[in-house]
């Protein structure tokens, strides 16, 4: 019987022992590879596990000479949207507020642009089914107002917009919509966004990393961003960051905090913020999106062959973050970076991704990069190229005709060349400056912080077909006149 006993508490020590770091050897040696690979200065990883935290390590540097670990603070970019609904969801449990309900009822004092305005209800708002478009979400980036009533100028801003699409009838992801549900939390519960997250969420769930508004989480050693400038990663110290924004991408943490909060979404019972009926709902598959993509309430939902996967993904400058979370086998993945670009965001995916699978013993899953800012930053680029260069070839014709007089076309030919050059030149200006920000919905100064390089580039070729398109013009309507006058061409 005594020996009985023995084998039974060995056996409960094997099961409830925490995974050793050593054998997370694999995930060390790939996180470390693949940063290496694409130029990523700094990443922290945390990994849960049944219940337990079974492993967290920061890799590379926060800035020059400081190295990146569990605790440092990062911003969460749009991991935010998810506090953002479990903020809505706790307090829907305390009846004090109803999904489905008009948000009139809760920001009586906003004008709505429309009739249709009036009807979007706060589920709409957590699924981005309100008709507010993804472009009119993007505006605030520039926006460094970090005062007591940031949040509700912004909203109020937007709630003046007309919508793109009637609430309920089109997924559209948009910032406008986490901004105005956390609005709906400052005034429901009578505390600002920031306290209500502080005392509901990080406090019970012992978040003592995280932060609402960056002057503090720099005080705690907050990461410095970096932005790739043509595939080289560059520190960034200008970048704006404001309170217009905070419910839909302000918060910051860090992957250790970070995994406290995965385990609550996972149903871990230590500080306890929501009912497991809470969280089912939030993690609900809601609106299709693509494939096998859904969005619940602040959280995505991809149905996989080998099970659900919960996940959510940040991105803002210069941080990617990631949370994935497979409730099945009770595993989630909390990935870090401090670094970004479009070019490169599908390199940065496959970091967490890898993390994520090697997690779950699997192979690393590895998305095929998206060529389509690379391959629209390299024609822009050669569309200026050729610019430079026809715009020297056409000075070079210039100086032949004045020193060869005989050679000048005739004034019906230059005027025609006129013509095709002012349409040319304002096609490239206007695709440059008002096409591309509509088809990536992303306003022109916005891409200035995420591709600088990409910005640069534009801005050459669309300042240059505005610039030179009133140059060539002038001198090509001089050779005009001293055509008419000589006579020549009549």
């Amino acid at each position: 019987m005594s020996m009985l006993r023995e084998i039974l508490l060995l056996m409960l020590l094997v099961m409830a022992r925490p995974i050793l770091a050593g054998e997370f050897d694999v995930v060390d040696s790939f996180v470390q590879q693949r940063m290496k690979e694409v130029g990523v200065p700094g990443v922290a990883v945390a990994i849960v596990k049944e219940g337990k935290i079974v492993y967290t390590k920061g890799y590379g540097e926060s800035s020059p000479g400081v190295p990146i670990t569990p605790q440092t603070p990062f911003l969460l970019a749009s991991l935010t949207k998810s506090f953002t609904a479990l903020s809505v969801m706790q307090l829907v449990e305390e009846g004090r507020i109803d999904l489905d309900t008009p948000i009139t009822r809760y920001l009586p004092q906003l004008n709505f642009a429309d009739e249709a305005s009036g009807k979007i209800t706060v589920r709409q708002l957590l699924n981005h089914t309100s008709g507010f478009s993804t472009l009119s979400g993007r505006k605030h980036f520039f926006s460094r107002d970090v005062g007591q009533e940031a949040l509700e100028r912004s909203v109020r801003d937007h709630s003046a917009e007309r919508l793109t699409a009637l609430p309920g009838k089109k997924f559209q992801y948009s910032n406008v919509n986490f901004n105005m549900a956390s609005l709906i939390v400052a005034k429901v519960s009578g505390q600002t966004f920031e306290q209500y997250i502080r005392e509901r969420i990080y406090a019970p769930l012992q978040m003592t990393s995280s932060f609402t508004n960056e002057a503090d989480a720099q005080t705690h050693g907050l990461t410095i961003g970096y932005r790739f400038w043509f595939g080289i990663p560059i520190a960034a110290n200008d970048i704006p960051y404001s309170h217009t924004g905070l419910g839909s991408g302000g918060l910051l943490s860090s992957a250790e905090d970070l995994a406290r909060y995965t385990l609550a979404n996972l149903g871990d019972e230590s500080g306890q913020v929501l009912s497991q009926t809470g969280f089912a709902e939030i993690h609900k598959p809601g609106v299709h999106i693509v494939r096998d993509i859904h969005y619940g309430l602040g959280w995505l939902v991809s149905k996989k062959p080998d099970g659900l996967v919960i996940w959510h993904r940040g991105d803002m400058e210069c941080v990617h973050t990631d949370i994935m979370m497979a409730p099945d086998e009770k595993i989630g993945v909390d990935t870090l970076m401090n670094v970004n670009s479009p070019s490169k965001g599908t390199q940065l995916i496959n970091i967490a991704e890898g993390v994520f699978g090697l997690a779950r013993g699997k192979d690393p899953n590895m998305v095929s990069d998206d060529p389509v800012p690379t391959i629209v930053m390299f024609t822009i680029l050669a569309i200026f190229i050729i610019q430079v260069v026809w715009g020297c070839r056409f000075i070079l014709k210039l100086r032949r005709w004045q020193r060869q007089p005989e050679t000048k076309p005739r004034r019906w030919r230059i005027l025609i060349g006129v013509i095709f050059s002012v349409v040319l030149n304002l096609t490239i200006a206007i695709a440059i400056f008002m096409v591309l920000p509509a088809v990536f919905e992303t306003p022109y100064s916005s891409i200035y912080l995420f591709m600088p390089d990409a910005f640069v580039i534009t801005a050459l070729s669309g300042g240059f077909a505005l610039l030179w398109g009133v140059a060539r013009n002038f001198l090509a309507f001089r050779q005009v006149t001293k055509t008419a006058l000589t006579g020549k061409g009549a």
